[in-house]
């Protein structure tokens, strides 16, 4: 020990202390050797304190909370995002097992031995004519073929069949290769193998700590279609000729069970306590780490040894919620997920008398089930008495929010039931589209499995009237689909053109393509009229919001403006002096003074709740005065004619 050099330190809780000396020894750790100069404090309560020095030295990561290390060269734990229910030691053994399996899995696109997709019909050969594309399209039409030969994935075909392609546009910009199978469905024996009860494996999940999700990658691309079944699934690619899959492809009817039934069969029944699987979602629950491990290492034995790949991106490992099949599951038990009530819950207060009507007859659909309604409603029903004057008091306020949370709260929202037929009730609006998914119990009556709703983006806002009622049925399913995919279900709707969806001949553009994406789901269409449709209607009126003057953004609740705007949509020719550009109205005004362009004579109208910011812009405001009609001509619409004001 070398005590010469006496002399004072500052320790972490800032108190100066004597250094008695310095002494050099070496320490070990595990199979690392590392020499140290060590401080001789006295006044020191520990026997040695090892600071970030040694820490780094010894290329270790501590965990002060729980006084374990692991070392700096262990494994990546990048599989592990952000879970922070494991200690440092835990994370290292769950980095360790996964770099060790996902070692073990072969590159690529995996592809089981374990069974294969047969077609059953006793059609005769059915041949579509291919749908026209841009050459925009058509390169991203080879590219896909190009890559899906490459993974074996199509062969080329003589087959006497052939289904039309179509392209599929992803929210990350990426394509989609798609078949319209709808004819080839039509003829196909239908297999009866069942999907699980989400209720049941729901029940299972209540007490879990530890949870996992396994994404299988390109899960139905890696079942193999067997040699005789092919021919069905041919395709033609204009210019290049007749294709098939060997694999799997999306758009089939019974796809979904044979995925089910070898999925079930790959996992097995033993580990079923542990282990849930719904379609291409694998779900492993557990009370202690160390059973996890056990059982994580078991599931990923068997995906890796019935020839199956994993998407590792997306897997999630051993944390303490998980999202699945519309809940949140965690230790606490289940939980609504607010992406199913997230429709009711944004629903904003009524601006005015229409707005009134609209909720209390979303609310009123319901009134069975929740005590006193009229009591609690009564603050607002009391807005639409005659000559009552609008206004939205904190009563009205205390009503509303608290019927929002009786529309999301038991017993309305219900668990589903998959011994009773699902629902689905969708509408659109010119701004947005909404929809409700529910059940009929023969005791208990109608219950709500789950609202949703979303605004329209500025390109489908032009869409038609159709267009976007068809969107409105294919955003709800897809949505939906962890209840009613595999399963036959009832669509309601209060647009009627929508009732020859799935029998759409020679489908071309936009709504071919929704048509197509809808194929591989068995459901009805059923028209309902609009006055009974009042849950989604109010659903996708709840976020109207459009661009309706140049420098004002306002949500358009003005009941008349909104049915112009409809009925100018759909019947343009009966509406001749109105016509829609970029989303809003204008009317034909002639303008008698000189000077005026034809263009000039088409005047903008004004939603009843932008009146006032625009007069106030364009008289009160500083920079605007009186500057007359040339500079200043404003149109106003009165609300019960079509005569400007």
């Amino acid at each position: 020990m070398n005590s010469s050099a006496v002399s004072n330190c500052k320790v972490a809780n800032g108190d100066s202390c004597t250094v008695m000396g310095t002494f050099t020894v070496p320490i070990l750790l595990q199979d690392k050797v590392r020499i140290f100069d060590i401080l001789a404090i006295p006044q020191l309560p520990h026997l040695i304190i090892l600071g970030a020095d040694f820490w780094r030295e010894m290329e270790i990561i501590p965990d002060l909370r729980s006084g374990e290390w692991v070392s700096a060269s262990e494994p990546e734990i990048s599989l592990l995002e952000s879970n922070s229910q494991l200690s440092v030691a835990q994370a290292a053994a769950l980095g360790r097992l996964l770099e060790e399996q996902f070692r073990q899995f072969k590159p690529g696109l995996g592809c089981t031995t374990m069974v294969e997709h047969t077609i059953t019909t006793t059609s005769p050969p059915i041949k579509s004519r291919y749908y026209p594309v841009s050459p925009v399209i058509q390169k991203h039409i080879d590219e896909e073929l190009e890559e899906m030969l490459k993974l074996g994935v199509v062969e080329r075909s003589s087959s006497g069949w052939s289904s039309p392609v179509f392209l599929v546009k992803k929210p990350t910009g990426k394509y989609r290769f798609c078949v319209d199978y709808r004819k080839l469905n039509a003829v196909t024996e239908k297999d009866s193998y069942s999907l699980p009860y989400v209720s049941h494996t729901l029940d299972k999940l209540k007490d879990a700590k530890y949870l996992s999700s396994i994404d299988i990658k390109s899960a139905y691309w890696q079942i193999p279609v067997a040699p005789d079944s092919r021919p069905y699934t041919a395709f033609t690619v204009p210019g290049r000729g007749l294709f098939q899959f060997t694999r799997l492809p999306f758009g089939l009817h019974n796809s979904p069970a044979t995925w089910q039934r070898f999925i079930d069969l790959v996992i097995g029944y033993d580990l079923e306590p542990n282990v849930f699987v719904y379609l291409d979602d694998v779900v492993i629950v557990t009370d202690t780490f160390e059973k996890h491990l056990k059982v994580l290492e078991s599931v990923l034995n068997r995906l890796r040894e019935a020839g199956l790949t994993l998407n590792k991106d997306k897997c999630r490992f051993c944390h303490p919620s998980l999202h699945y099949l519309g809940y949140v599951v965690d230790h606490l038990g289940l939980h609504v997920d607010p992406a199913k009530v997230e429709a009711i819950v944004n629903i904003p207060p009524p601006a005015n008398v229409p707005d009134v009507r609209r909720f209390i007859g979303m609310a009123s659909w319901y009134r069975r089930f929740v005590p006193n309604f009229s009591s609690i409603i009564s603050p607002i029903t009391a807005l639409l008495r005659k000559n009552c004057k609008f206004v939205w008091s904190e009563e009205c306020q205390i009503a509303f929010n608290t019927l929002k949370e009786k529309l999301i709260s038991a017993p309305i929202m219900k668990c589903p039931d998959y011994d009773q037929p699902f629902v689905i009730q969708t509408d659109a609006s010119a701004f947005g589209i909404g929809a409700v998914l529910t059940q009929t119990h023969p005791s208990e009556g109608e219950r709500v499995i789950a609202y949703i709703s979303r605004s329209l983006s500025k390109p489908e806002r032009n869409y038609s009237t159709t267009e976007r009622e068809c969107l409105a049925v294919l955003w709800a399913i897809e949505k939906l689909r962890p209840y009613i995919e595999g399963i036959h279900f009832t669509v309601i709707t209060d647009h009627y053109s929508l009732v020859w969806l799935q029998n759409l001949k020679d489908p071309m553009g936009r709504l071919a393509r929704m048509a197509v994406k809808l194929q591989q789901y068995n459901f009805k269409i059923v028209h309902r009229r609009g006055k009974d449709h009042v849950v989604a209607d109010a659903l996708s009126r709840s976020v109207p919001v459009i661009e309706s003057l140049a420098t004002v953004t306002s949500v358009v609740s003005d009941k008349w403006y909104l049915d112009l705007y409809k009925r100018v949509e759909e019947r343009p020719i009966s509406y001749p002096q109105f016509r829609i550009t970029e989303n809003r109205i204008y009317k034909y005004v002639r303008v008698k003074d000189h000077g005026l362009q034809a263009e000039d004579n088409w005047k903008l109208v004004v939603p009843k709740e932008d009146q006032l910011a625009l007069l106030q812009r364009n008289h009160d405001h500083p920079t605007a005065g009186h500057m007359g009609i040339f500079k200043s001509v404003l149109l106003r619409m009165a609300p019960s004619s079509d005569k400007a004001v």
